[in-house]
């Protein structure tokens, strides 16, 4: 009886140690085809309170719409489920815990889309104003420059970074930053200015490091730009100008080293090179009527006004509904009155009278399409225009040529009135 009882206390050890069958991989046993029936149901669930939760987040009942995305959560939806609704979830969640002052658990919520969608622009612009809510300028530094990394081009989003940093006096940070702004955006005279100011507050000459910059790298179109620009902006025109010239070498397309070229030599009366540059500026920019303007100006001030007015009427053929181009054009033959009058004394003979008549026949133009300021011109050249009694004085014609060696070039007639 002893030997019995060893051996059965034996047999139910061995049966202990024995593994246990394996199951199927399902914590509640039940099969495939049940487990499925139940993700769909729970599927079903999720879009239905987040569909609710919406819902009264569109009417900003923020408290009732965050239960329900809450639930959304507690129903342990599934990744792809969360991944597909970031924003309709995770976002609208947060901004229901800000629009309820609760920050910290906005940030939690923020934080959690972010794990899902970890670029998404959305959840990180909230996490940047929440954290700025917060006072904590760390991270919401880290979440600016994140959004600088994914848009880099963003350039209010740059500044919000440089506010940052002045007031930490991160200078040096300052300054890399502007210079990211002064790359996207050449002209931005703000940037242009605070970079300045950020030179200033580390104790250096603004002008002396970007000559440096340049310096180390001539063919750096940006950095010349750049010295360029502030050497011209402390009214040193002649090294501006020495700094364009080299630039031109480099890159005889950039526009902006056009532009400045164009002015410089303008303002050192050179002209033909101010001509060439804005020649040039015409093929890269044939749409852009002012610098048509400029070269119109040019050829009035040679008195060249042939080619100025085969200019003009580029102006006017490439919009004739504008009156811009009747203007540019009325100058002409204004400029072209005055100058050939002064050349006997001033007074305006009967000749002068017919181009000042033509010319003011195109203000009157200009005026009908739209531009008010010709208006000052018309009653200015109103005064020189021909009388009955000019035209009585005169041999009788249907129409009357402009005559005389100064004005060859005009092929325009004016009627008799």
């Amino acid at each position: 009886m002893k030997r019995t009882i060893i051996f059965t206390i034996l047999i139910a050890l061995i049966i202990g140690c024995v593994p246990p069958e394996t199951i199927p991989n399902d914590s509640s046993g039940i099969d495939a085809k049940e487990q499925a029936k139940q993700d769909s149901v729970r599927l079903t669930r999720c879009e239905m309170f987040l569909s609710f939760g919406a819902e009264y987040y569109k009417q900003q009942g923020y408290e009732k719409a965050k239960k329900n995305f809450l639930k959304v959560i507690n129903l342990e939806c599934g990744d792809d489920f969360y991944e597909k609704y970031v924003e309709s979830l995770y976002y609208r969640l947060g901004s229901c815990y800000q629009n309820l002052s609760e920050l910290d658990s906005a940030l939690y919520y923020f934080n959690a889309g972010l794990s899902h969608s970890p670029e998404n622009i959305a959840l990180i612009e909230n996490l940047a104003y929440t954290y700025g809510r917060k006072n904590d300028v760390g991270n919401q530094l880290k979440m600016y420059k994140k959004l600088s990394n994914l848009k880099p081009k963003d350039i209010d989003n740059l500044w919000k970074i440089i506010d940052i940093l002045k007031k930490n006096n991160e200078f040096e940070q300052v300054i890399n930053h502007l210079n990211k702004i002064i790359e996207i955006s050449p002209e931005n005279q703000r940037a242009q200015i605070e970079l300045e100011t950020a030179y200033l507050e580390t104790g250096r000459d603004p002008i002396a490091i970007v000559k440096s910059q340049w310096e180390f790298d001539r063919a750096n179109v940006y950095n010349g730009l750049k010295y360029a620009q502030m050497i011209y902006d402390r009214d040193d025109k002649d090294g501006a100008l020495s700094v364009y010239e080299e630039l031109f070498t480099y890159d005889a397309g950039n526009v902006q080293t056009l532009e400045k070229l164009s002015t410089l030599y303008n303002d050192f009366e050179n002209y033909l090179k101010a001509l060439e540059m804005l020649k040039a500026l015409n093929k890269l920019q044939p749409e852009k009527i002012k610098v048509i303007e400029d070269i119109v100006l040019i050829y009035n001030r040679l008195h060249t006004f042939e080619k100025a007015i085969f200019w003009a009427n580029k102006a006017i053929n490439m919009d004739p509904k504008n009156g811009n181009g009747f203007e540019i054009r009325g100058k002409v033959y204004e400029e072209s009155a005055n100058y050939c009058s002064s050349l006997h004394d001033g007074d305006k003979n009967f000749q002068d009278k017919l181009v000042y008549q033509i010319a003011y026949d195109n203000y009157k133009k200009a005026k009908s399409l739209g531009n008010a300021r010709v208006i000052s011109k018309l009653d200015y050249v109103a005064n020189f225009i021909p009388t009955e009694e000019d035209f009585f004085m005169v041999e009788e014609k249907p129409e009357y040529k402009p005559s005389g060696e100064c004005y060859q070039w005009i092929n325009l007639t004016v009627k008799h009135p």
